[in-house]
C-alpha cells in the first residue's frame, strides 16, 4: 500500500514472459493491482496466471503490429486510484526501496539504466497527475514535471531511433524527446547524428539547468566517441564542471584528456576532485561504471604518469581487496600496480618523484619587475591575466591595428596574476615593443576582483577594465573616448553590447534573473541594436568590459575571493551611490568564451556563493534568494553548510578586517580556519624567520596594498593571539567607526624585536607603516615599540621615549 492507496503495475509485456514474471516478483509485497498489455498467446499461460493470482487487474491484448497501448494503460490505471508504475516491454525492475514509498506523494521520475548510465524518465505516476502521452516516443510527460526522486531502478535495452524521430515532428522543442532521440542514436553507434538533438537542447530557453548540463556532457562524450579533436570535448566537460563542480563524470574525462596531452598536474587535480564524492542514491543522470571503477583507474594512471608509484600501489592493493568489481577492472588494477612496482626505487619511495618522460614539468620562475608608471593619459585600457599570453597579445595588438586613431590618448595596463608562471617573462617583454604598455605582477591576491587593481594602478582619468581575450570592432573605442570627452565629470558605469560569435547577434544587458549559478541572464534591448544610438540605462551586463572615471570608482568588495558574483553587484553599487549603469551601443565587444584547455585557475561554487553573500549583505539585498537558487544548482545540505560557514565568518568581530597577512607556517592554520580568516589570507610564511627580511617583505606588501581598496589589513605572526584580538577594545572601535590604527603587542618587550607583534592598520597609514618597518633593522630596541610607531604615525600625544 502507498499512503493508503493502491500501487498498480502498468506493463507492456508483449510476448516476453520471463521479463514480466521478473517484474511481478520484484514488486512482491508492494503491488496491489495490474493492467498488462500481453500477447494473446500468453493470456492463459499458467505461470503468469499463478504470479498474478494474488492481485486484481486486467489483461489487454497487444502485439507489436497494433497501436501502442500506453494511453489505454494509463486510463485503466487511473480507475484503480493511487499510483501506477509504468514499465515498457524491454524494461526490468531490478532494484527497489520500499521505505520511501510509504512517504511518497505526487508523481516521480524513475531512474532507468542501460549498460553505462542511469537517468530518470516518468514511470511512477499519481492517478491525479496531469499527464500527456508523447506519441512515437511512447513516453509520458508530467504536466508539470514534479520530482526526480529515484525509488526504482529499471533496466532497459537500447531504444530504436526511428519511432522517436517521428515524435520530434509533434514535439520539436520537447527536451525529453530530444534527449531520448540523442540517446537512441548514440546507442546505435550514430555518434555524429546524435550531436544535433543535444545541440538543439542547448538552444531551448525553457530547458532546465540540469538539461543544459546533460546536453554539454553528452556533446563531450559524443565528440570523443566520434573521434573529434579532444579540444571540443574538453570544452564541453569544463562547461559541465562550471555548471556543477560536484558531478564527477566530466572531471574523469577531463583528467583523461589532460593526461593524454601531458598536462599531468591538471589531470591529477581533476582526478582528485572525482574521488572526493559519494555515488548518488538519487541523480538525474549518472554513470555507475565511472563512479565505481573509471575514476579510480584514472587517478592511478595520473599518478603513474607523474612517476608516483607509492599512491598507485597502495590504492590498487586496496581496491583489489574489495569484492563486487568486474574481472576486467581487477585485471587493470593488477596491471597498473605492476607498472608502479617496475618503476625505479626512488619513484616507489616517494610520491614527489620526477615525472615520467613526456610530462609537463611544474614551472615556477622569478617574478619580473613591474614596469614604471608612464605619463598620464586620458584612458587606461587595463586587463588582468592568468597564464593567458595569447589573449593579452592578440587583444592589445588588435587594438593597435584596428583602432590607430585612439593610440595617442590611451595606455595599456596588464596585471599578471601568475607572475611566476610560464607567460610572465613574455608578458613583461611586451613593454619593449608596445608604447605606453605597463606590466604589474600580483601573485598574492587571486580572484576576478583583481580588476580592482586596474583602477588603482591606472595613470589616467578614465579606466576601461576588460578581460584579456576581448576584441572590439573598429570605432568602438573611439566612441567611448568621445563619450567621456564630452562628459569629463561622468560618474556612471559605461558598458556595451556583447557581440556573439556570429558577429551579428548582440546581448545588450543582463536581466536580474538567477540562471546556472549567476545573477543575470543575457537579454536584448532594441535600443542597443544601432551602434549610433545614444546610451541608455540597464540593470546589469557582463563584466568582460566596463569603464568608469577613476575618481568615481566605488570598488569591489575587498573580501571577495575566487570567481564570480561581480555582475549585478557592481552595477547596483553604482546605483546606490546615485549614479547609473549605462549601455553605450557603439561599445561592442567580442568575448572568447571557449577554453578548450580549461581555465588554469580553480572555479568553485563555495567561492561564488561566498562572494554573492558578502556582496548582497553589503548592498542590503535579500540573501535568501541566494540560498534558494544554489540549492537548486547543488543540493540544500551542501549550500546550507557553505552559507553557515559564511555567516560564521561575517558574525565574527574579525570580519571587519579586509585582509590578513600571515607570517606563520601552514601547520598553524587551524586557528585561522576556525574564524574563517583563511578566506582573506595572504601568505608570506615563505620568508622564514629572518626578522629583517620579514619587515622588508611586509613593507613591500603594504606599499602594494596602498593602491588597493583594503580598508584594514591585519599582519599577524602568532595565531594563538587571535583569542586576544577578539577581546581587544580596538576591534570594537573598528566595527563602529573604522578609523584607527593599532599595534597589538601582547606580552612582548622591545627586546623581542617585533618577533611576536601583530599590526592592524587602516589604509591611509599603509605607506607610513611601511616606512617604519623598512627602518626596523636600524632602530634600537628602545625605538621598537608600539608607542614609537603611534608617535611616528601622529596617533599619540605622548612624548617619544
Amino acid at each position: 500500500m502507498l499512503m493508503g492507496k493502491n500501487l498498480c503495475l502498468l506493463a507492456i509485456a508483449g510476448n516476453d514472459k520471463n521479463n514480466l514474471l521478473a517484474n511481478i516478483n520484484c514488486l512482491n509485497g508492494l503491488m496491489d493491482n495490474y493492467v498488462i498489455a500481453l500477447d494473446p498467446e500468453l493470456a492463459d499461460d499458467p505461470d503468469i496466471y499463478q504470479a498474478l493470482a494474488p492481485y486484481q487487474g486486467e489483461l489487454i491484448e497487444y502485439s507489436p503490429h497494433q497501436p501502442h497501448p500506453l494511453q489505454k494503460l494509463l486510463d485503466c490505471g487511473r480507475a484503480y486510484g493511487g499510483h501506477s508504475l509504468y514499465l515498457k516491454a524491454d524494461e526490468t525492475l531490478v532494484e527497489h526501496t520500499p521505505e520511501p514509498l510509504d512517504k511518497f506523494e505526487g508523481s516521480a521520475n524513475v531512474a532507468t539504466a542501460n549498460n553505462s548510465c542511469c537517468r530518470p524518465l516518468p514511470r511512477l505516476l499519481d492517478s491525479l497527475a496531469e499527464l500527456e502521452v508523447i506519441d512515437g516516443l511512447n513516453e509520458v510527460k508530467l504536466m508539470p514535471e514534479q520530482c526526480t526522486s529515484q525509488f526504482y531502478i529499471v533496466q532497459n535495452s537500447a531504444a530504436e531511433p526511428g519511432p522517436i524521430a517521428s515524435a520530434l515532428t509533434q514535439y520539436p522543442e520537447q527536451p525529453l524527446v530530444l534527449q531520448e532521440y540523442g540517446f537512441a542514436l548514440a546507442e546505435q553507434g550514430h555518434y555524429i547524428e546524435a550531436l544535433q538533438p543535444f545541440q538543439t537542447l542547448l538552444t531551448l530557453v525553457h530547458s532546465t539547468p540540469e538539461q543544459q548540463w546533460l546536453a554539454h556532457y553528452q556533446l563531450g562524450r559524443l565528440q570523443q566517441q566520434a573521434g573529434f579533436d579532444s579540444d571540443m570535448a574538453l570544452g564541453q566537460y569544463l562547461r559541465c564542471i562550471e555548471l556543477d563542480e560536484q558531478r564527477i563524470e566530466p572531471h574523469v574525462w577531463a583528467a583523461q584528456i589532460f593526461r593524454q596531452r601531458g598536462r599531468l598536474e591538471l589531470a591529477l587535480q581533476h582526478s582528485l576532485q572525482s574521488l572526493d564524492s559519494t555515488e548518488p542514491s538519487t541523480a538525474s543522470y549518472h554513470e555507475p561504471q565511472v563512479w565505481r571503477e573509471q575514476r579510480v583507474l584514472e587517478y592511478l594512471q595520473c599518478n603513474l604518469a607523474l612517476g608516483r608509484a607509492e599512491p598507485v600501489i597502495a590504492a590498487a592493493e586496496f581496491q583489489l581487496g574489495l569484492a563486487g568489481h568486474s574481472a576486467a577492472y581487477m585485471q587493470q588494477l593488477g596491471q597498473l600496480r605492476q607498472q608502479a612496482q617496475d618503476l625505479p626505487p626512488a619513484a616507489q619511495a616517494s610520491d614527489t618523484a620526477a615525472p615520467c618522460a613526456g610530462a609537463v614539468e611544474p614551472f615556477e620562475g622569478c617574478i619580473p619587475e613591474p614596469t614604471p608608471m608612464g605619463e598620464k593619459r586620458m584612458l587606461c585600457i587595463g586587463m588582468a591575466t592568468y597564464d593567458d599570453y595569447d589573449g593579452v597579445y592578440f587583444t592589445i595588438q588588435s587594438i593597435r591595428l584596428h583602432h590607430p586613431e585612439i593610440l595617442d590618448r590611451v595606455q595599456f595596463l596588464v596585471i599578471d596574476n601568475n607572475p611566476r608562471g610560464r607567460a610572465a617573462e613574455s608578458l613583461k617583454d611586451l613593454e619593449n615593443h608596445i608604447p605606453h604598455y605597463r606590466y604589474v605582477p600580483e601573485d598574492k591576491i587571486r580572484s576576478t576582483a583583481i580588476r580592482e587593481l586596474l583602477f588603482h594602478q591606472a595613470n589616467a582619468d578614465f579606466v576601461l577594465a576588460m578581460d584579456c581575450h576581448v576584441l572590439f570592432p573598429p570605432g568602438a573605442l573611439a566612441a567611448l573616448l568621445d563619450y567621456f570627452s564630452s562628459r569629463p565629470d561622468c560618474n556612471d558605469l559605461i558598458q556595451g553590447p556583447l557581440l556573439h560569435d556570429d558577429n551579428k547577434t548582440v546581448s545588450t544587458h543582463l536581466n536580474f534573473k538567477w540562471v546556472n549559478g549567476m545573477w543575470g541572464d543575457w537579454d536584448k534591448d532594441e535600443r542597443g541594436f544601432d551602434p549610433a544610438a545614444p546610451a541608455f540605462e540597464i540593470m546589469s551586463q557582463g563584466c568582460g568590459v566596463f569603464a568608469a572615471r577613476k575618481a568615481s570608482w566605488p570598488g569591489f568588495n575587498p573580501r571577495a575571493r575566487g570567481f564570480g558574483a561581480e555582475e549585478g553587484y557592481i552595477q547596483e553599487k553604482f546605483r546606490q551611490a546615485g549614479q547609473r549603469a549605462l549601455c553605450l551601443p557603439a561599445l561592442r565587444w567580442l568575448h572568447r568564451f571557449g577554453r578548450p584547455l580549461g581555465p588554469p585557475y580553480k572555479i568553485n561554487w563555495a567561492d561564488r556563493i561566498r562572494n554573492y553573500m558578502i556582496g548582497w549583505v553589503e548592498l542590503g539585498l535579500d540573501t535568501e534568494a541566494i540560498r534558494e537558487h544554489f540549492s537548486e544548482q547543488l543540493n540544500a545540505a551542501t549550500v546550507d553548510e557553505i552559507i553557515a560557514a559564511i555567516e560564521l565568518e561575517m558574525a565574527s568581530p574579525l570580519f571587519a578586517i579586509d585582509m590578513v597577512c600571515t607570517l606563520v607556517k601552514p601547520a598553524d592554520r587551524q586557528q585561522f580556519e576556525q574564524y574563517q580568516l583563511h578566506q582573506r589570507m595572504v601568505d608570506h610564511s615563505e620568508v622564514g624567520s629572518d626578522l629583517d627580511l620579514r619587515w622588508q617583505t611586509l613593507a613591500h606588501f603594504l606599499r602594494q596594498q596602498s593602491l588597493g581598496n583594503n580598508r584594514h589589513c591585519l599582519i599577524i605572526q602568532d595565531p594563538q593571539n587571535l583569542e586576544c584580538l577578539l577581546q581587544a577594545p580596538e576591534l570594537k572601535a573598528l566595527s563602529e567607526d573604522g578609523e584607527f590604527a593599532l599595534w597589538l603587542s601582547p606580552n612582548e618587550t622591545a627586546d623581542d624585536r617585533l618577533s611576536n607583534t601583530n599590526l592592524l592598520i587602516e589604509q591611509r597609514l599603509f605607506t607610513a607603516v611601511a616606512d617604519y618597518l623598512e627602518q626596523a633593522a636600524s632602530l634600537s630596541s628602545a625605538e621598537l615599540s608600539r608607542e614609537t610607531l603611534l608617535q611616528k604615525l601622529g596617533l599619540s600625544t605622548s612624548e617619544p621615549q
